[in-house]
């Protein structure tokens, strides 16, 4: 089992601190480790966080030496929100932030399962087909 209590405070602290002042948020941010990697636990990690005005959001990161794994990523999630943002029975996440040297990136947090999640967990090959 991954531990999720070992982590790099400080960097993290750093991401954090980088995506306020971007967003010109005032307040301070709780956050908490969500997910880590069992490849990659000391590289990927995903932190919710919470502001004093209850916005959620989840911030993904990844520092193993640059591939442009989460700068790609970022620009589908782009993609994807601003095609699905007008279907009523479809959603997709929506991304926030990413930093400049593509390290993390901020997406509002979804309470709900993800795509991956309901197709690795049903046992229905049509249902893993829509999604």
């Amino acid at each position: 089992m991954v531990n999720l209590f070992n982590f790099d405070d400080n960097l993290i602290l750093q991401f954090i601190e980088e995506f306020k002042e971007t967003m010109h948020l005032s307040a301070a941010l709780g956050y908490s480790c969500i997910y880590r990697s069992g490849t990659f636990p000391d590289s990927r990690q995903v932190f919710g966080i919470t502001a004093v005005d209850g916005r959620n959001y989840a911030m993904k990161i990844d520092t193993a030496p640059s591939d442009d794994r989460l700068r790609i990523e970022f620009g589908v999630l782009e993609e994807l929100f601003s095609y699905f943002q007008g279907k009523k029975h479809s959603k997709i996440v929506e991304p926030i932030y990413l930093s400049p040297g593509g390290q993390f990136h901020v997406t509002k947090f979804v309470d709900h399962k993800t795509a991956k999640q309901i197709i690795y967990s049903t046992s229905s090959q049509a249902q893993a087909g829509q999604v």
